[in-house]
């Protein structure tokens, strides 16, 4: 293999670990929070965004329930997210670049 190949490969795998970890702290950070925008039954605790996906019934040391589904989701729509920015930035640093030379 030749070595722009492997280190492609690498700052490839880089920056997906960074997309992967980036979006588990968002989601795990969003879970602090309840989710003004999703109503549904009443007495239950609903957290994380944009999917709540930590729910608890509202009573004395009543357990969590995790959301496995909407968890996954919340995980790759912030990852998505991150990659947008990452796009972004990327394109406008390039931009800079070609204008000022």
């Amino acid at each position: 293999m030749s070595s722009w190949y492997v280190s492609s490969r690498y700052k490839l795998l880089r920056r997906l670990a960074l997309y992967v970890s980036g979006a588990a702290l968002i989601t795990a950070l969003m879970g602090l929070f309840q989710n003004p925008f999703y109503y549904g039954l009443l007495g239950v605790s609903r957290r994380g965004f944009p999917l709540p996906w930590l729910f608890r019934v509202v009573y004395p040391n009543a357990p969590w329930t995790i959301s496995w589904i909407e968890f996954l989701l919340d995980l790759v729509f912030w990852g998505i997210i991150l990659w947008f920015i990452d796009v972004g930035m990327a394109r406008r640093k390039r931009r800079e670049e070609t204008h000022f030379s």
